[in-house]
């Protein structure tokens, strides 16, 4: 039983990474990651400042002494959504909010098409975006008129 050795070794809560190349683009990493239960492929990059996490984990990720390809993984936060999880009723929770939040979003977009429809049947005309103010400011910056040289 080779693998019953292979996790008292790694014990019985490992998590790790071995790196398998580098992605198409050259920004990260391709891997293999084995944990208890599941052996998954995937890539890991680097987290640039003032770009949104978009889905998985933030990992940290320890270098092994005896292997150099082989990382542990800490893992420090989960992105909420990231749909990570490979777990049946984990996939159609996901699916269940998806079609949630479209039919939400479908809602809205028909309320904003009627209240707009009403506002224009009981206007009569564009929005004014110009206050009596707003005018008043504009010649006191600008002229009323362009003054003629002749």
């Amino acid at each position: 039983m080779a693998d019953d050795g292979a996790e008292k070794k790694l014990g019985a809560d490992y998590d790790v990474v071995m790196v398998a190349g580098q992605t198409p683009d050259g920004a990260g990493a391709h891997v293999v990651r084995a944990r208890p239960g599941r052996i998954e492929a995937g890539q890991v990059r680097p987290m640039k400042d003032g770009q949104p996490l978009t889905g998985g984990e933030v990992v940290r990720l320890e270098q092994r002494t005896d292997v150099p390809h082989l990382y542990d993984v800490k893992v420090e936060h989960t992105v909420a959504g990231a749909g990570t999880s490979d777990a049946p009723g984990d996939r159609r929770a996901a699916g269940e909010a998806h079609r949630a939040a479209a039919d939400a979003h479908r809602a809205a977009a028909e309320m904003h098409r009627a209240a707009a429809a009403e506002s224009r049947a009981t206007r009569g005309g564009p929005a004014q975006v110009a206050t009596d103010e707003y005018r008043t400011s504009w010649e006191r910056t600008f002229g009323s008129k362009k003054k003629l040289l002749n």
